[in-house]
Formats: C-alpha cells, sequence, structure tokens
C-alpha cells in the first residue's frame, strides 16, 4: 500500500488523473494493505531497532513488515535499510538482478 501512495503522489504531482491510474493499477495487481499483522509486527522491530540504534524511516519499515507479515519477498535496490530487516524474516531480493 505505501508502494501504491509513493506511485499515486508522483502521478498527481504529474498532473495526471489519480483516480484513474489507481483503479488501473488495483485492475491488474493485487494490493496488499497494511492489516493488524502488519501493525504489531513493525511495532515490535521498531522497538528493537530503536535499542540497537539502527532505525530506518517508516515507510521502508511498514513495507517490509507487510512483507513479513505475508510471507513475500520484497524486490529493492534500496538494500541499506531493507537488509536490517532480514534478521525478523524479510526476504529480498535486488531488482536489478532479475531485470
Amino acid at each position: 500500500m505505501h508502494n501504491l501512495i509513493r506511485f499515486l503522489r508522483g502521478i498527481a504531482y504529474l498532473g495526471k488523473d489519480v483516480e484513474e491510474f489507481k483503479e488501473d493499477i488495483e485492475d491488474y495487481f493485487n494490493v496488499i494493505c497494511l492489516d493488524n499483522d502488519s501493525i504489531k509486527l513493525s511495532s515490535k522491530i521498531y522497538a528493537s531497532l530503536r535499542e540497537k540504534g539502527e532505525l530506518i524511516d517508516d515507510p521502508d519499515l511498514l513495507i517490509g513488515s507487510i512483507c513479513i507479515s505475508n510471507n513475500l519477498t520484497l524486490i529493492t535496490n534500496n538494500l541499506s535499510h531493507f537488509e536490517r530487516l532480514k534478521t525478523y524474516g524479510l526476504k529480498i531480493v535486488k531488482a536489478d538482478e532479475i531485470i
């Protein structure tokens, strides 16, 4: 969901029809939203990272928690933050390796 928000913010910035793009995306992709399991997990991970002094940005924490909670692999080139979540079960594939 956070990635959808980031994408739609860019669409709005370009002056495009956000509603139309959102509907198209939802027609073609399964959009996974933040749920209670992801919220609880992100809170626990936040506390652990804070204790270690290794906090990451909230959007990245939420994206990672959603992936972990739904047993999904995250495809990204932003390894610097997401690598810290591997300890908590995040599976990562570098986008450059599959594109």
